[in-house]
C-alpha cells in the first residue's frame, strides 16, 4: 500500500482529497494539508472504496440468489402502490418529455426487434380491423419530417440507388444550388432536384437539376 502511494503521489492527492473534501463538506485546500493527514486520508477513502464494493458483490449475490423472490414481492409491491407509482411516472415525464421519448423509443426498437413478425401481424391486424384511423395515422405521419425522410428514402430505393441514406438525405436537403451547373434549385425553371447515381451500380454521385441530370442520361 505504501509503495502504491508513493508512485501515484499526485494523483492520489487530487482524487482522495477531493472525495474527502466533498463527504466531510470542507473548502480545504491540498496545499493546507500535512503529509501524515494526507496519509489518513488516503486509507480512509481506500476503506470507503473497500466497502462499497463488498457491498455491491453482497447485493448481488442476494439477487442471483432470490431472483424468484425478488420479483414477486415486485410485483406485490406494484399492485399494491399503483396509482402513486403512476403519479410519479407522470410527473417524472412531464419535467423531462425529451428523455422519456429517448428512453420509450429505445424500448420500442428493441421490442421490434425482438419480436417483429408478432408486430408486423398486428399492424395488419389493426389495419384491416380500423381503416380509416389507419389511413389518418398514416397522413399525420407523412406530414411529418420523419415521414417525408421515409417516403423519399423508399422512392430511390425503388429506382435502385444505394449508399449511405442518412448522409444522402441530409445532402438531398441542404444542397442549394446543382452541382454542375450552380443554378439556384430554387429559382431556376429545372428546379426539381435530381438524384444522379450510376445506373449499373446504383451508387449516388451528385444533387442536380432537371436539364443537367437529362444530359447526362
Amino acid at each position: 500500500m505504501m509503495l502504491f502511494l508513493k508512485m501515484n503521489k499526485k494523483k492520489l492527492n487530487k482524487d482522495c482529497v477531493s472525495i474527502y473534501c466533498i463527504k466531510k463538506k470542507m473548502d480545504r485546500p491540498e496545499m493546507f494539508f500535512t503529509p501524515i493527514e494526507l496519509h489518513n486520508i488516503h486509507m480512509e477513502v481506500f476503506e470507503l472504496e473497500r466497502k462499497r464494493k463488498l457491498q455491491r458483490a453482497r447485493s448481488k449475490r442476494f439477487r442471483e440468489n432470490n431472483h424468484e423472490r425478488i420479483l414477486k414481492e415486485e410485483s406485490i409491491f406494484r399492485k399494491e402502490n399503483r396509482e402513486k407509482l403512476n403519479e410519479k411516472s407522470r410527473k417524472w415525464k412531464a419535467d423531462n418529455l425529451e428523455r422519456s421519448r429517448e428512453i420509450s423509443r429505445k424500448g420500442q426498437r428493441v421490442y421490434y426487434g425482438k419480436n417483429q413478425e408478432s408486430c408486423c401481424l398486428y399492424s395488419k391486424k389493426y389495419r384491416e380491423e380500423n381503416p380509416e384511423k389507419a389511413k389518418e395515422s398514416c397522413k399525420k405521419y407523412a406530414s411529418t419530417d420523419a415521414g417525408k425522410k421515409v417516403h423519399k428514402i423508399s422512392q430511390w430505393k425503388q429506382r435502385g440507388l444505394l449508399g449511405d441514406y442518412d448522409k444522402i438525405y441530409e445532402r438531398y436537403e441542404y444542397t442549394l444550388f446543382c452541382d454542375e451547373c450552380k443554378c439556384d434549385l430554387d429559382q431556376c425553371n429545372s428546379s426539381i432536384k435530381c438524384m444522379d447515381h450510376c445506373h449499373t451500380t446504383g451508387f449516388f454521385r451528385n444533387v442536380l437539376c432537371k436539364s443537367c441530370n437529362n444530359k447526362r442520361r
